[in-house]
């Protein structure tokens, strides 16, 4: 259960230390970089082993993310692998993100389209979000061709229902409730 819980706290501890020292930007970036890396496999996974010596660890550490982030997100990574927590990463990371966005009045909108959107479109449709929410509106896309065409947009407590699909169901549901 502590390893759950310990994503939370290791984005309110990093938030707390970017808001105090107004380098928020500096630790999306490193978080960035050592997301990124920690997507090898490899890397994480010999972190993470608590067979290997920490002085090892650390001079890897040392190696690999001595120039390429700050000393704090250095001394974060580091106490992550003497604890072989560096698996929770990504979670932090994305905790810190949403941390993020709530300081910046943000909110992530997940469009659903049945093909690729256009940047103007996407434009568009953050535009319209926002005015509904009162937010800056931040648009994870994604295609999906079961929805046939159209989009599917969901905002904080907000749905909309453009598709092809949904609307074709709605059309079958009254053709069979008029039959009955």
């Amino acid at each position: 259960m502590a390893v759950s819980i310990s994503p939370v706290r290791y984005a309110q501890a990093i938030m707390q230390i970017a808001l105090e020292q107004g380098t928020i930007e500096a630790w999306v970036s490193d978080l960035d970089v050592l997301a990124g890396a920690l997507k090898e496999a490899d890397l994480e996974g010999f972190l993470d082993a608590p067979q290997v010596h920490i002085s090892i660890k650390m001079d890897l550490v040392g190696d690999l993310f001595g120039k390429s982030v700050s000393p704090l997100a250095l001394k974060l990574i580091s106490l992550l692998a003497t604890k072989c927590l560096t698996s929770i990463l990504p979670e932090v990371q994305e905790r810190f993100s949403r941390l993020v966005d709530v300081h910046e009045g943000t909110e992530m909108a997940y469009v659903t389209s049945a093909v690729p959107l256009n940047s103007e479109s996407e434009n568009e449709i953050a535009k319209i979000l926002g005015a509904l929410t009162g937010k800056n509106i931040r648009l994870e896309v994604r295609v999906d061709p079961d929805i046939f065409g159209g989009f599917i947009v969901r905002a904080g407590d907000h749905m909309i229902d453009g598709s092809l699909r949904s609307k074709l169901k709605e059309m079958r549901r009254k053709v069979v409730s008029r039959n009955v």
